[in-house]
């Protein structure tokens, strides 16, 4: 299991969210794009949080760098490996203690570091789950969380019992009914009773989104449907999931398909990310710079942030310029200057 704490943090650089990248296609599959309405930012050092209108809502006061509200809580460090989680006043409802590293709450749950490489989840209370020590593990979706023990993958539940057994050499999270798993290097993907739904015979394989799953075969990436059927044939070095009815896809170079495998956005870009709010990130120079295209493929923003993420629900979207962190609305005008 590529083990994931899935995280988005105010730093002179966007963190990607992913375990993996290309050349072309920047990934933040796995990301939830809302923040409960609030957005961590930095001033003189140190985090606060803004709305979408850009009004300081919790004062910079915490050392730590900020990390994305989810379900009411954030992440927040207060120094020598201690985290706890604030609510959205900017009080701790979870006291800091000692822990490596923490994730967003999903469905109630959230996972933590409990020692060297072990890991398990705590409640909305602080709690900690009576887990065997697991060696890693993902966010809880449909009811379950990919989690890996002596040496394989399975799921447990919100008791910590494993309700599919560890066996998988690799485990992704359920979405659209469906979970990507790995037997013996080779991808397939499981229901939440744990049957093979598609038999393990793909390189790799993403989540699916919009009834699309994208896989690799050989060398190539296309997509799948929910029987594994294949609907766009594998022909790119990269396929990420479809969003707002597109899929990046790529191989020296980036564009966007629709869901009948059109290119309808032709491979240009150096660096192409997920759409969101209509607006997608791309680099037309080697990723120094970013800017956004809408869905004709047109730029709407020129290319001016040294990274730049894909849109929050709120019609904002996190840049950097010159080491400093801001964010911008749908037209590219600042609603919180860069800033450390």
């Amino acid at each position: 299991m590529r083990y994931c704490l899935w995280f988005f943090t105010v730093s002179s650089t966007l963190l990607l969210l992913s375990c993996s990248s290309s050349k072309s296609v920047k990934r933040f599959e796995g990301m939830r794009w809302e923040s409960d309405g609030l957005y961590p930012v930095s001033l003189n050092g140190k985090t606060g949080f803004i709305n979408a209108s850009g009004r300081l809502v919790i004062q910079p006061q915490f050392q730590s760098k900020g990390m994305l509200f989810s379900e009411g809580l954030s992440p927040m460090g207060t120094g020598g490996g201690s985290f706890g989680y604030i609510d959205k006043t900017g009080s701790f409802v979870i006291n800091p203690r000692p822990i490596g590293e923490v994730g967003q709450f999903s469905e109630g749950m959230a996972l933590v570091s409990t020692g060297f490489r072990e890991y398990g989840y705590i409640d909305r209370s602080g709690n900690l789950l009576r887990t065997p020590k697991l060696a890693g593990g993902k966010e809880f979706s449909d009811g379950l969380a990919p989690a890996g023990y002596d040496g394989f993958d399975g799921y447990i539940d919100k008791t910590g019992q494993f309700i599919i057994k560890p066996q998988f050499s690799d485990a992704d999270v359920f979405s659209e009914g469906l979970a990507a798993i790995a037997v013996k290097g080779k991808y397939g993907y499981i229901d939440k009773t744990g049957a093979v739904k598609i038999v393990p015979q793909f390189e790799a394989a993403g989540p699916f989104s919009e009834g699309l799953a994208p896989v690799q075969v050989g060398s190539k990436g296309g997509f799948i449907d929910k029987s594994g059927r294949i609907v766009i044939n594998p022909q790119w070095k990269m396929a990420i999931a479809f969003s707002d009815g597109l899929a990046a896809v790529g191989d020296d170079k980036a564009g966007y398909i629709d869901r009948s495998g059109k290119v309808v956005i032709p491979l240009q870009f150096d660096k192409a990310s997920m759409f969101s709010e209509g607006l997608a990130p791309v680099s037309l120079d080697g990723g120094r710079t970013y800017g956004y295209i809408d869905k004709s493929g047109k730029l709407v923003i020129n290319p001016q942030f040294g990274d730049a993420s894909p849109f929050f629900s709120e019609g904002i979207a996190m840049v950097t310029l010159g080491g400093k962190t801001g964010y911008i609305d749908r037209k590219g005008r600042y609603v919180w200057n860069p800033s450390n």
